[in-house]
Order: structure tokens, then C-alpha cells, then sequence
């Protein structure tokens, strides 16, 4: 008998080989599908969901602003994608705004600076504050080769087309004291350029500028960047 046994065909052991490698796919399938649906999916779900109890701003707090226990609140919120949110008091109290925080907004790292806390509490203990402006491309020339101390004197160009430019000098403006001079992307161009930071020439241009005032030189800065153009004089370094 063994003499007229057929063999088995090859293409019977490969139609067969071919169906084991497609159950074991198929198996495999299946278990990336439970992998998904019982370990991955609840994974994510659960991080969407995932919330903090964090800062949020009391009210509209602007940039140069030493942010005190009094315009924060801490709310319960969901965090998932956020970045730099700040769950501790001693974090943001005592620390400049870097930039102007809206009522209801989330306080985070990037929106307040890392200032020295004894020096803005020397501010304040001299009943001082901390006021920014914005600075027109016109004036920047000037105001990017200032720094952080200097004395200058504050002009106010009030534009009328009719009656032509009116310049304006407040008293209360005429020795103030520079805190700081800031770029377009908030970054201190005082500071940034004694370390070598700033590289292109964009960096290098003025965009903003913080006062140190008292009461007076608040109201009289702010009063001047809303009638016109703010443009500053040297005065002593």
C-alpha cells in the first residue's frame, strides 16, 4: 500500500500554511482591538477629562502689574493640553504680570515674570507701582538703547490733522524711572542683550516700556498713551 500512496499536493500544504498565517493575523487583530478599547481609549479619555484646581485672575490685570493675593482666585478646571498652569499661591503673588491677563483667564508660567521679589517690594514699600506703555515704531530708535534704570523725560504727541501735532509735557513726567524695556514678544531687551540673547534685529527693537511711577505718573502716563504718542527723552543713566 505504502508503494501506491499518493503524496499530499503542495498546493494543499500551502493552502493551509497560508490559512494558519491569516488566523493568526486575524487573532492579532483582535487583540490590538481590545488593547485599544480597554487600556488605550480609557487611557485618553481620562486625561480629556483630568482637572486642577488653579489659578484664574479675579479681574483684568495688566502687564507690569505685581499680581497680589486680592485680583487671583483658584477655580476647578480641566487642564488637558494646557501648559504652565500655577496651582500654588506662593507662584504667581508677588511676581509681575509679563503680559495682560483678561478677567477669567487661567494665570500661567508664561503669562508672569520671574522678577526678584525684593526689588518689586522696595517698589511697593515706597508706595510706588509699576506702570507699561506701548512705544510707536517711530520712537523705538531711542527707546531700545535705554535700560533698565535710567531717568527719562516723557513727551505726549497729541496728532490732529487739522490743527497740526501738539506737544504735551505733564510735570508729574519729567524724571521717570525706566523698570524695564521689553520687544515684541515680551522678552527684556535690557536684560536679554547683557546675556546675548537677542540675536536677529527684531529682538532689538522696543516695543514696550515699564515705569516705575508713583500715583500721579501712573495717571499721567496712562492719560498720555490714550490722547496720542508716547516719545521719551534721555535724561541720566
Amino acid at each position: 500500500m505504502g508503494l501506491f500512496s499518493k503524496k499530499p499536493k503542495p498546493t494543499a500544504l500551502k493552502s493551509k500554511s497560508s490559512f494558519e498565517k491569516r488566523k493568526l493575523f486575524g487573532i492579532l487583530l483582535i487583540i490590538i482591538a481590545l488593547v485599544i478599547s480597554f487600556v488605550v481609549t480609557p487611557i485618553l479619555s481620562n486625561s480629556k477629562n483630568q482637572t486642577e484646581t488653579i489659578a484664574i485672575a479675579k479681574n483684568d490685570i495688566r502687564k507690569g502689574t505685581v499680581i497680589s493675593e486680592s485680583e487671583i482666585s483658584f477655580a476647578e478646571r480641566g487642564v488637558f493640553g494646557l501648559k504652565g498652569y500655577i496651582t500654588k499661591k506662593a507662584d504667581v503673588i508677588g511676581k509681575p504680570a509679563a503680559a495682560d491677563i483678561s478677567q477669567g483667564d487661567n494665570i500661567t508660567t508664561n503669562k508672569i515674570g520671574k522678577e526678584n521679589i525684593s526689588r518689586l517690594q522696595a517698589i511697593i514699600n515706597e508706595q510706588n507701582g509699576l506702570t507699561t506703555i506701548s512705544i510707536k515704531s517711530n520712537a523705538a530708535g531711542l527707546a531700545s538703547h535705554l535700560r533698565a534704570g535710567d531717568i527719562v523725560k516723557v513727551y505726549n504727541i497729541i496728532e490732529d490733522e487739522y490743527s497740526g501735532n501738539t506737544i504735551v509735557q505733564n510735570p508729574d513726567l519729567q524724571r521717570v524711572e525706566i523698570y524695564d524695556i521689553e520687544n515684541a514678544d515680551a522678552e527684556s531687551i535690557d536684560k536679554n542683550q547683557s546675556k546675548g540673547d537677542l540675536s536677529s534685529s527684531n529682538e532689538k527693537v522696543a516695543s514696550t516700556i515699564t515705569f516705575i511711577t508713583s500715583p500721579d505718573q501712573e495717571r499721567a502716563l496712562l492719560q498720555a498713551e490714550y490722547n496720542g504718542s508716547i516719545h521719551v527723552v534721555f535724561v541720566e543713566r
